[in-house]
């Protein structure tokens, strides 16, 4: 399970970012979403407290169930076997429009010991895309990851500095103690 400082941090992160995004919790039974983006909210119409806690799955509520079954099958695949996937699904938004998503998931270890999540970027499209829509749409999701990735390690790296800080204070606290000196 996501700890809340992580989900915290990942959410200040995807804020900032020019993609519709949302992290779920592949821990959790049913894989609820965790956060979502200003994009995400601009996009469905949907506001975080509107669906933080439940599987994104809701956004194809009204829809033909066959228009998405093999999107869904290609998802349940790449998440059981922890890897990404590209996917178009039919959704709907909170005012009943429906919309054709171009839906980009991956899992990502947010955390130090792993603890994943599953990312999503999700892009609406509308009729047919050429090739070079699909490539660009890819595109702003690697960069999307990559930044992702890039402030996950910056992260790290703060975490390991203010433990090493923490310890050379702690270091000298005792020294002072024992010794009546500080170095």
């Amino acid at each position: 399970m996501l700890e809340q400082a992580t989900i915290d941090g990942v959410q200040m992160t995807i804020d900032r970012l020019p993609v519709a995004l949302t992290v779920a919790d592949p821990s959790q039974p049913d894989c609820p979403l965790v956060a979502v983006n200003g994009r995400f909210q601009e996009m469905t119409g949907y506001a975080p407290a509107d669906v933080i806690g439940r599987n994104c799955r809701f956004l194809q509520d009204g829809c033909d169930g066959s228009d998405n079954e093999a999107a869904r099958e290609a998802i349940r695949t790449a998440l059981s076997r922890a890897r990404g996937v590209e996917v178009v699904l039919r959704n709907r938004t909170r005012d009943n429009e429906f919309f054709d998503n171009f839906l980009i998931m991956h899992p990502v270890a947010l955390s130090y010991g792993n603890t994943p999540a599953i990312v999503g970027s999700q892009f609406r499209i509308t009729g047919r895309t050429t090739d070079s829509d699909v490539a660009e749409q890819a595109n702003q999701v690697r960069e999307t990851l990559s930044r992702l990735n890039f402030e996950r390690n910056r992260l790290r790296d703060e975490r390991y500095r203010s433990l090493a800080r923490s310890s050379v204070e702690l270091v000298r606290t005792w020294s002072y103690r024992r010794y009546g000196q500080g170095n």
